[in-house]
């Protein structure tokens, strides 16, 4: 006969299993079609704005939040779109990384507003040239511009 677990066994149980870091972000397009990507001073490339997912909270919740935290726009999050879920391998690392995706109006990216302690700048990038920038981009913003939706995975050592 099967063992039953009560819920209490069972969230015990869960508590035990390996987990993995995860980060979120939301593409921002404006009205001519191209996309917000900023520039941490922590980090040599630009990427969208996103960050870390924290204990217990959405994807998407994460990637709202810090979108507003970098460049000062709240969004609706009925207006907020999934379009990519990334299974990355970074330095021996996995991680998890969700992207999103919502128009901006000219008026908010006008008003965008930087964190001075942690974003260095923001622009709108012409996704259709990324390759001819001569800016450094984030493996995710390459994926995006690519066309990747979905799933995807890659690995890469930094060292």
């Amino acid at each position: 006969m099967a063992k039953y677990y009560s819920p209490e066994e069972h969230k015990a149980w869960m508590k035990t299993l390996p987990s993995r870091p995860a980060g979120a972000g939301i593409v921002l397009l404006n009205s001519d079609g191209k996309a917000v990507c900023v520039k941490a001073n922590y980090k040599s490339y630009w990427t969208f704005p996103g960050g870390k997912i924290d204990d217990g909270e959405h994807p998407k919740t994460a990637a709202m939040r810090e979108t507003a935290e970098e460049v000062g726009i709240a969004l609706d999050p009925k207006k907020v779109i999934f379009v990519l879920t990334v299974s990355q391998l970074v330095d021996g690392v996995y991680s998890y990384y969700f992207l999103y995706e919502a128009q901006i109006t000219d008026e908010q990216q006008t008003n965008m507003q930087l964190p001075d302690d942690e974003i260095e700048d923001a622009q709108a990038i012409n996704l259709a040239t990324l390759d001819r920038s001569k800016k450094v981009f984030s493996k995710v913003v390459k994926m995006y511009a690519s066309g990747e939706r979905g799933y995807a995975e890659f690995e890469m050592n930094l060292a």
